[in-house]
C-alpha cells in the first residue's frame, strides 16, 4: 500500500523534471544504461545485506512501525538496520550508485504491496522514534517521487550537457528539500529533523555542535554558492546544505505541518504556496541562477563543435552536402571565418581540421572539456548519420573524440542509439509531411 503524501513538490522541481523527460541526451543515457533498474536493484541488494528486524524480535522496532504505519497509512512493512559505523557509502565507493544511495533507502514492491525501509542502526539507538521516522519519511519519498535518478548521469561517468548539468543540480537540491519536508511531516520535530540529516549526511551529533537551530532562518547568514562552483564539486548537493535547513525552518511553519503536528492550524504562518516561494527565493539567493553560459565554455562549444563535426565529416574522404547542411544548423557561420583567420584552418580532405581541433581542444580547462562533452558528441553523430548511414572512418573518428573527451564507449553508444532514433523519427515525419 503506498502512503497517501501530500503535494511536496514545488513548482520549480515539476518544471524541471518536466525539461529533462524531454531531453534527448537525458533520455538516450536512461534508454541505454537503465539507470531507474539498475538504482533499484542496487537498494534491494543493500537493503538484503542489512539487519532484519522481524516483528516479535525487538519491542522498539515494533513501537516505532507503530507509530510509522499511524502516520504514513502503510500497513506491510518490513524494517532492517544498516551497521552502525559503515562509512558514509558517497565515500566508501568509487561508483556513483552506492555513493547516492546514503543511509536511508526503501523499496516498495507493488506486486505485494510490502514497503522494506532500511535505516542507520545509530538512529535507532536514540531513546525516541522522532530522528527514524524522518529517515523513514525521506525514504518513503524518494522511492515514491524521484523517477529516473538524474544523479547517476553526473557522476557515473554518463555524460550530459552544460544545461542539463545546471537543471540536474537544482533538481537534486529541491528534491532533498521535498523529502526532508515528509520526514518532518513522520517525525512531527524539527530538532530531530537536523539532527538526524546532519548526522545522516556529515556523521555529527548536532548536540554536541551546539547549535543554533534559528541561524539558517535569516538568509543574510548564509553564504551563497554559485551555481557553476557547485557543478565542479564532487558531490552536485552539499551535504547538510545550507538551504535544506533553511527549507527545513520554512516548512515548520507551514498550515500542513502543524496541523499535522498538533491538530489546528493556530500556530501556522505560512500557506504552502508561500512556503514554495520562499524556499525558490531562498535557493535564488544562495545559488544565483546562472542566466548565461560562462564565455569560457561558449567560446569552446562553438569552437570545437565545428572543427569536431568537419573531423567526423572529412573521415571518409568526402564532405556530402547533407553532412554540411548538418554542421551549418548547430553552428555559426562567423564562427567558421574566425577559425580561419585565427588557426589557418583548411577545410577538405587536404586540410588540417585535426591540428586545428587539438588545439581549440587544449586552449580549454578540463573542466569546461567536460561540461561541453556530451552534447559535442551528440551533433557528431548527427552529422555521420546525415548522409543516410555511418560509415568505418566516421565511427573510429567519433571513437576518436569520444576517448579524448572522456567519454566511456558504452556512453558513445547511449548517444549513437538516441540521435538515430530522432533522426529516424525526423525521416518519418517528413515521409507523412510527403504523402
Amino acid at each position: 500500500m503506498c502512503p497517501d503524501i501530500p503535494e511536496l513538490k514545488s513548482p520549480e522541481l515539476k518544471s524541471i523534471e518536466e525539461e529533462l523527460a524531454k531531453d534527448p541526451l537525458c533520455q538516450g543515457m536512461e534508454e541505454f544504461h537503465g539507470y531507474t533498474d539498475l538504482v533499484r536493484a542496487h537498494k534491494t541488494n543493500q537493503l538484503n545485506k542489512a539487519f532484519a528486524l522481524p516483528q516479535g524480535f525487538s519491542k522498539k522496532a515494533d513501537d516505532l512501525l507503530v507509530r510509522f504505519r499511524k502516520m504514513s497509512g502503510v500497513k506491510e512493512v518490513k524494517l532492517f538496520l544498516f551497521p552502525e559505523k559503515l562509512a558514509d557509502p558517497r565515500e566508501a565507493y568509487n561508483d556513483a550508485l552506492s555513493r547516492y544511495l546514503g543511509g536511508d533507502l526503501a523499496v516498495y514492491d507493488e506486486a505485494t504491496g510490502v514497503w522494506t525501509i532500511g535505516i542507520p542502526a545509530r538512529v535507532f539507538e536514540q531513546p525516541n522514534h522522532n530522528e527514524a521516522l524522518f529517515l523513514m519519511g525521506r525514504a518513503v519519498w524518494k522511492e515514491l517521487n524521484t523517477d529516473v535518478p538524474y544523479d547517476c548521469m553526473l557522476k557515473l561517468s554518463s555524460p550530459v550537457g552544460f544545461w542539463q548539468r545546471v537543471k540536474i543540480s537544482r533538481l537534486l537540491r529541491f528534491r532533498e528539500i521535498a523529502a526532508n519536508a515528509l520526514g518532518m511531516l513522520y517525525c512531527g520535530s524539527m530538532e530531530a529533523a537536523v539532527k538526524a540529516l546532519l548526522n545522516l549526511e556529515l556523521g555529527l551529533d548536532a548536540s554536541a555542535l551546539q547549535c543554533n537551530s534559528s541561524f539558517h532562518a535569516t538568509l543574510d547568514n548564509i553564504d551563497a554558492v554559485e551555481e557553476l562552483e557547485l557543478l565542479n564539486r564532487e558531490l552536485p548537493v552539499i551535504p547538510a546544505a545550507s538551504l535544506s535547513l533553511y527549507a527545513m525552518g520554512q516548512f515548520a511553519k507551514t498550515d500542513l505541518f502543524q496541523s499535522n503536528r498538533t491538530g489546528h492550524r493556530a500556530n501556522c504562518s505560512l500557506s504552502m504556496d508561500d512556503y514554495f516561494t520562499n524556499v525558490q527565493r531562498a535557493n535564488d539567493h544562495i545559488h544565483p541562477p546562472l542566466r548565461e553560459m560562462p564565455e569560457e565554455d561558449k567560446k569552446f562549444r562553438e569552437r570545437f563543435l565545428i572543427v569536431a563535426q568537419y573531423l567526423v565529416a572529412e573521415a571518409d574522404g568526402v564532405i556530402l552536402k547533407e553532412e554540411t547542411q548538418t554542421i551549418m544548423r548547430s553552428v555559426d557561420p562567423q564562427v567558421i571565418e574566425e577559425l580561419e583567420e585565427e588557426f589557418d584552418w583548411v577545410k577538405g580532405k587536404n586540410g588540417n581540421t585535426l591540428d586545428v581541433s587539438r588545439e581549440v581542444f587544449f586552449r580549454a580547462p578540463p573542466e569546461v572539456r567536460t561540461r561541453q562533452a556530451a552534447e559535442i558528441l551528440f551533433y557528431c553523430v548527427k552529422t555521420s548519420m546525415s548522409d543516410g548511414g555511418q560509415s568505418e572512418e566516421e565511427l573510429e573518428a567519433l571513437q576518436f573524440l569520444a576517448n579524448n573527451l572522456e567519454i566511456d564507449l558504452p556512453d558513445l553508444y547511449a548517444i549513437d542509439s538516441k540521435a538515430m532514433k530522432i533522426i529516424e523519427a525526423e525521416e518519418d515525419v517528413e515521409e507523412i509531411i510527403q504523402v
